[in-house]
């Protein structure tokens, strides 16, 4: 991994989608929080990577069940990062919310890769200009919402939304959404993955 600080900000270089960018075109990771007692930092991609949905119909979904969450911790996980770097990406514990109690939407789940949730954003990023985010040039062939003022996209949050079809997620401005235009299976909000990374390795 390559670490660069810029000011307050400190970004991590590791990992690399082949197709559609260059080999070399590395994905950039903003450190968001340290453990240094168990040597390991929590990381958030800088851009937007991807333009995907939550899950494919417009039906009742929560997190563990998402097709998002199988794509990033299988074909996502294995085509942007090489044996060597899965080695120091750790399998995390991933606590749920369950606003609307749905059965099996608030158990833990067991992932690589995954979503800030709802209460993690307001935690990491209080303020709303700084949750606005912008897209790759691949996230926006695909068809990615962009803000005509902002230049900012929409992306996905891990936690269900207003109603059971919706998941919470950040507007082009940086504010916080839970419906409208957060349907499950919208298709123009983009990715933006985290993990916690071991660096004793």
């Amino acid at each position: 991994p390559v670490v660069k600080a810029e000011g307050s900000q400190v970004t991590v270089t590791v990992g690399a989608v082949e197709h559609p960018m260059l080999p070399e075109h590395f994905i950039e990771w903003i450190v968001l929080d340290v453990d240094e007692a168990n040597q390991k930092a929590f990381l958030l991609s800088k851009y937007c990577l991807e333009t995907r949905v939550v899950y494919p119909e417009r039906v009742p979904m929560y997190w563990g069940a998402s097709t998002l969450r199988e794509w990033m911790n299988g074909e996502f996980l294995n085509a942007a990062f090489t044996a060597e770097e899965q080695e120091k990406i750790l399998t995390t514990t991933v606590t749920n919310e369950n606003p609307h109690g749905m059965k099996g939407a608030g158990a833990d789940t067991e992932d690589k890769l995954y979503l800030l949730s709802h209460e993690e954003i307001l935690h990491y990023f209080p303020e709303q200009s700084s949750r606005m985010a912008y897209a790759t040039e691949h996230a926006k062939a695909q068809g990615c919402t962009i803000g005509e003022t902002t230049g900012a996209c929409r992306w996905w949050l891990r936690t269900t939304g207003a109603r059971k079809m919706d998941m919470w997620g950040v507007r082009v401005d940086g504010r916080l959404t839970a419906y409208g235009m957060q349907d499950v299976d919208w298709p123009t909000n983009t990715v933006r993955p985290v993990f916690w990374m071991d660096y004793s390795k």
